[in-house]
């Protein structure tokens, strides 16, 4: 009686886990965008433009290792491959480490979304 009891309760643990114990975590009403990037940078005393396109697309709803839930989503760079993918934002990093001096960078405003 005693393992089946235990093994209820960890079962109905684990689907809690799972389900979040009811609570819900709306999907989004508008589920891709791009978004246009412009980096300006110098580099070798050359200054530079890159023009982006950034497309961000909704995943699913993932989970914390805390148990919170949150909307994930995937993004890349339109025409951008690099399997060693790397976000940077020191620029004194960038500098020494690369030589390159970032200007500016410019991009489009977020989307206004809602959630059902």
């Amino acid at each position: 009686m005693r393992k089946l009891l235990s093994a209820l309760l960890l079962a109905g643990m684990f689907l809690c886990m799972l389900t979040g114990c009811g609570s819900t975590v709306p999907r989004p009403e508008v589920k891709e965008g791009e978004f246009d990037v412009t980096i300006t940078y110098e580099v070798n005393g050359e200054v530079k433009t890159l023009d982006l396109v950034y497309v961000c697309e909704y995943d699913r709803v993932a989970w914390t290792l805390e148990g919170t839930r949150y909307r994930a989503w995937n993004g890349n760079f339109v025409g951008y491959e690099d399997g060693n993918e790397m976000i940077i934002d020191d620029q004194e990093f960038i500098a020494e480490e690369y030589g390159v001096k970032v200007i500016g960078c410019e991009y489009s405003k977020p989307i206004k979304n809602s959630f059902n």
